[in-house]
């Protein structure tokens, strides 16, 4: 194990594997590192769409290589947007071979979790037990009841709190109710209510394993969480190009028909926002994509264009800088300790700009630096060990290309 105390750091403050999981709990990944300036333009645009309640935003690339940034983009503003009152931020990470069925379910199981749902469930019945007046169910039985149970339960104690004795007569009763006021459909919401009158915490299980239109589902609890005092909602779908490249070319028609059904049950009730790599936007830019892009198509009005950073660039001592800061453990001697700021930005340089590249590569340089005992990396410590701290051999023309470049700034 390195030991990076000499260097008054923790530990090695930059990911081995720079991929964003905004579920982990390890900070070098779960994108709370971040450094809003390199992507100031980005930012603005994508709020500018999510202000103007743009329906979906496709937050691409223009460039075909992996790790300019999107995924930290995108869950840096899911987590800016889950603050945000009466409105929910949703994250989900696509997968191969999934379809917008898949996504819908993945929405509803992230608000299950997070509560949004419970809280949803609790105002619908808080409201049903105010209007019916009944002695089986009275308001403050209710409140009493979610006031103990303030997150789903495995087993719920109906007749503990209330003088309900069958909860699926209830479920019943209370799915006429919303069907009549609301105008929901039963089946797929008596799903919710059968769920969460008898074991609540078994919601993602028993969607798991029944056969639903997902996206019904999706639009009837939309309608709910309105109800309910939810008006507004983000739906972050991370990876999106991955799903879209698994899908065969003879099944995207069917892909992105579906995807528009999920945009009309969402419509001015929720954004959708996807990352696309340049090789899933080229397979959407056909007739066969007609349905989604007739709603949603890629133009300027629907697109943020995530660019990388320049070859070079001092913003990579500035992203550099946000990680070794959550690490200190006193202050250091320079900002960069140990890094010279030249070795950080030959590093991007090399990278050509890809952040997730560049910050794999200064935790390979950092951990080499640890086991070798060395206090500074300098470029001439660098420059004697380049295939284990650069990740390759030195190409002369290319140094002096960039020792040109730094000169040229001065």
């Amino acid at each position: 194990m390195e030991d990076y105390s000499k260097y008054l750091l923790s530990g090695n403050p930059f990911p081995s594997a720079a991929v964003v999981n905004p579920q982990s709990d390890d900070i070098r990944i779960n994108g709370t590192i971040f450094n809003e300036e390199i992507f100031r333009e980005e930012i603005e645009l994508l709020r500018q769409k999510i202000g103007s309640r743009t329906n979906m935003i496709y937050v691409a690339g223009l460039k075909f290589d992996k790790g300019i940034g999107k995924s930290a983009l995108v869950a840096h503003e899911w987590r800016r947007l889950k603050t945000v009152q009466n409105a929910t931020s949703i994250y989900v990470r696509c997968k191969p071979r999934e379809d917008p069925a898949d996504f819908c379910r993945a929405i509803i199981r992230e608000w299950h979790q997070t509560g949004h749902l419970w809280q949803m469930f609790r105002n619908v019945l808080l409201q049903y037990a105010e209007e019916k007046r009944s002695l089986r169910l009275s308001k403050e039985s209710v409140q009493t009841l979610f006031n103990v149970f303030k997150s789903p339960p495995g087993d719920l104690p109906l007749t503990l709190y209330t003088h309900v004795t069958k909860a699926s007569s209830l479920s019943k009763d209370l799915v006429n109710w919303l069907s009549d006021k609301l105008g929901v459909s039963k089946e797929p919401i008596s799903i919710i209510t059968n769920t969460y009158l008898t074991h609540p915490s078994s919601l993602s299980e028993k969607l798991a394993k029944i056969r639903i239109n997902e996206i019904d589902l999706l639009r009837n609890i939309l309608t709910l969480l309105a109800f309910s005092g939810f008006n507004q909602h983000y739906f972050f779908l991370d990876q999106m190009e991955d799903a879209i490249m698994a899908t065969p070319t003879s099944k995207i028609s069917e892909f992105c028909v579906a995807m528009r059904h999920m945009l009309e049950a969402c419509m001015n009730k929720a954004i959708i926002i996807v990352t696309l790599h340049p090789d899933s936007e080229m397979k959407l830019d056909t007739q066969q994509a007609r349905d989604l892009l007739g709603l949603a198509p890629l133009d300027l009005g629907h697109r943020v264009d995530v660019m990388s950073m320049e070859a070079g660039s001092k913003a990579a001592v500035d992203l550099s800088l946000e990680y070794l800061h959550r690490f200190r453990t006193s202050d250091p001697p320079f900002p960069t300790f140990p890094f010279s700021s030249e070795v950080i930005r030959y590093i991007c340089f090399l990278k050509d700009g890809n952040i997730r590249a560049i910050l794999q590569q200064l935790h390979e340089c950092l951990k080499i630096g640890a086991m070798s005992g060395n206090l500074l990396i300098t470029m001439d410590f660098v420059l004697e060990h380049p295939r284990e701290t650069l990740g390759t051999l030195v190409d002369k023309e290319q140094l002096n290309e960039f020792r040109a470049r730094l000169k040229g700034e001065t």
